[in-house]
């Protein structure tokens, strides 16, 4: 019964959210023409971004021939680091037996999720966006950008309860220095236990990675956003 207050409280978060994104639909559907701003939107944005137009040369230039390399250099590289460990080092196999324990609350395993899926979203269609010459363009990269900024606004939602849930436990630890020397026994095929509380130190650093770069991505984005309304 006291999770009723907590999955009523999540799906009110989660409803507010889709219904706010919803109702941009049709701006984001529009092509953000000069016509469909307003002028409490420009002085919002004004408030928000500050002189964002100084970035507008800078932007254009990283977007023609900076952008596309990066992603691409990520999206091989990455792939192939993880090949590459798994060759040498192999799989990890670990007996589950025992007494499951319930880890997380229901409240953190919603919010979570659909932090997860918000940006696994974010990030198949920014791919989409980025390549969207090589994709032929049309309405296919107009619905992934439109599908990108829903999830763009219930992912930024959603990172803000998973902050705050999280971020005591997500503190350093003496530990977590002993778990980066040996960084948490992923380079050994050796299995032995390794220095953590209830977060380690790797879990830490994704965690702090996630929440502060949300928030980066979410200003950055929302200056992307600005542009299309000047």
């Amino acid at each position: 019964m006291k999770r009723i207050p907590t999955v009523f409280a999540c799906l009110c978060l989660i409803t507010g959210t889709a219904a706010i994104a919803m109702a941009m639909v049709p701006r984001i559907i529009s092509s953000f023409a000069p016509e469909s701003t307003t002028k409490a939107y420009l002085q919002i944005t004004a408030a928000y971004t500050g002189d964002w137009q100084q970035y507008g040369e800078l932007f254009t230039r990283w977007q023609t021939s900076g952008f596309s390399t990066m992603f691409l250099l990520v999206i091989t590289v990455v792939p192939l680091v993880f090949l590459l460990h798994y060759m040498a080092i192999g799989a990890r196999e670990f007996s589950h037996a025992g007494t499951p324990v319930l880890f997380f609350g229901l409240f953190c395993r919603l919010v979570h999720w659909l932090a997860a899926i918000s940006f696994t979203l974010l990030t198949v269609t920014g791919l989409m966006i980025i390549f969207g010459s090589s994709l032929g363009g049309g309405a296919l990269v107009r619905t992934a950008r439109s599908i990108h900024i829903l999830s763009a606004l219930i992912g930024t939602a959603a990172i803000i309860p998973m902050f705050l849930l999280w971020v005591r436990d997500m503190l350093p630890a003496p530990h977590d220095l002993a778990w980066m020397l040996i960084m948490g026994g992923y380079l050994s095929k050796k299995k032995k236990p390794v220095p953590a509380g209830k977060f380690n130190a790797g879990q830490k650093a994704w965690f702090w990675l996630a929440t502060v770069g949300t928030g980066v991505m979410a200003y950055t984005g929302y200056l992307l956003f600005a542009f299309q309304g000047s």
